[in-house]
């Protein structure tokens, strides 16, 4: 079987390839950082170690040593950011990029659409030879998909012709297929992907795949396809961190053109915690010479970190403002407490809790402490109230938090949100008293 009968066989059997304004139509979202702003084009900062061990890869692979890196970590951390970095200095280097971007759906799915999308790019990209190559005479991938092929059209032998089309790309020279943001993938894709790494053999072939921790919630069908994944020999794992703080200076760096001053880099470091996508919303409108953040939170962000908030019901969303009243984190039972002084019963702070985690949005710290995976969400949610809205909220966790002395250095940051809570809810005699306290307690 030709190169093109086999790949004609996967691209008709499961339809035309999806065109970008096919999809605008189709109820979907994209992600909050892709439809926000554009990536500024800066030096990526720190992931030396992780820029060397891809690099290390791609070079074996080159030499007919294929692998699949599984690349993850929280949205914003800079998995797509890394990935790019990797593929430009690798296209200088004479590899083939094949970039496949999974998109989020709601109402349909797209069968194959990141592996399609990235054959459709490579296509257009591609000189009249190389398409010739592999695509035979059809001139676009469009024209390639119209094509009649022999044999049934039940799905049989698809993963075998889109591993034909895909060595034939890589036979060409060294070849990279990026999946970015893999939890949105449908199951087709993932199928021939894992098809695709279990028949690896002397392929110049590397596959990056991204995705999102946050987003595997304990029921998502993408861990079964990791556990499998994990098993295959050329697989390997590449979690990212956040930035440490000589890395957070660094992009702010290259972000702002100088060293940035000690105290926006000590702002920057508590509001972002580390991570680049926050850090370059944070000061994207900063004046040149700022030596600080100042209170304003741009619309890019605020909608980058309520998208989530978003998505969760009317009560869940209420939850988490009267968790971000509270200020710090907290125990579920505290919360329940608060929240039903509020009219939410314990049953559905719960639910609201459980929801927010399986969102990302809010993490457990251990011993049943939850907080806010991005602190600055809880600025922003604190925000939403107005000063007389807050104070009720700010009264009900004074009330609480007098429920319950504590010792040490507990006590003394206990006296201290007391004294912040009961002068927001209008208790100047009460906010002094523990003001007070929380000095005598921190001498």
């Amino acid at each position: 079987m030709t190169v093109r009968s086999t790949a004609s066989k996967l691209v008709v059997a499961i339809g035309a390839v999806p065109r970008e304004d096919d999809m605008r139509g189709v109820a979907g979202e994209m992600s909050a950082r892709s439809r926000q702003v554009a990536p500024l084009a800066t030096a990526l900062a720190g992931r030396r170690d992780e820029q060397k061990r891809l690099r290390t890869a791609l070079d074996d692979a080159a030499a007919g040593i294929p692998c699949a890196f599984l690349i993850h970590g929280e949205a914003g951390v800079g998995k797509t950011r890394l990935v790019r970095q990797v593929c430009d200095d690798a296209r200088e280097r004479g590899f083939t990029v094949l970039w496949g971007r999974c998109v989020r759906l709601s109402a349909t799915e797209a069968s194959y659409h990141p592996l399609l999308r990235a054959l459709h790019d490579w296509a257009a990209d591609a000189d009249a030879a190389e398409r010739a190559r592999v695509l035979g005479s059809a001139a676009t991938v469009e024209e390639f998909a119209r094509g009649s092929i022999e044999g049934p059209r039940d799905g049989s032998g698809l993963f075998d012709a889109l591993d034909a089309v895909i060595a034939a790309i890589a036979g060409g020279g060294p070849t990279i297929l990026v999946v970015d943001d893999l939890q949105w993938a449908d199951l087709a894709s993932r199928d021939a992907l894992a098809y695709l790494v279990a028949g690896f053999h002397r392929q110049s072939l590397a596959l990056l795949v991204t995705y999102r921790d946050e987003d595997l919630v304990a029921a998502h069908s993408l861990h079964g396809w990791l556990a499998d994944a994990r098993r295959l020999p050329a697989v390997v794992e590449l979690v990212l961190a956040r930035l440490d703080q000589q890395e957070v200076q660094q992009q702010l760096r290259e972000l702002l053109g100088r060293d940035p001053a000690p105290a926006l880099l000590d702002d920057v470091v508590r509001r972002a915690q580390g991570n680049p996508y926050l850090t370059e919303l944070l000061v994207q409108d900063l004046s040149p010479d700022a030596e600080q953040l100042t209170d304003r939170v741009s619309a890019a962000l605020s909608d980058a970190l309520l998208a989530r908030w978003h998505r969760l019901s009317t009560q869940a969303r209420e939850v988490l403002r009267i968790l971000a009243v509270g200020g710090r984190p907290v125990t579920s039972t505290r919360l329940a407490d608060v929240a039903n002084m509020r009219d939410i019963d314990r049953a559905t702070t719960a639910a609201a809790l459980q929801d927010a985690t399986d969102h990302g949005i809010v993490i457990d710290l251990g011993q049943d402490m939850h907080w806010f995976r991005h602190p600055l969400l809880a600025e922003l949610l604190y925000a939403t109230y107005s000063r007389a809205e807050a104070a009720p909220i700010h009264g009900v966790w004074a009330h609480e938090l007098s429920l319950e002395p504590c010792v040490g250095v507990e006590e003394l940051q206990r006296q201290s949100d007391l004294a912040l809570h009961h002068e927001r809810h209008g208790e100047l005699r009460e906010s002094l008293g523990a003001s007070l306290r929380a000095a005598d307690l921190a001498e």
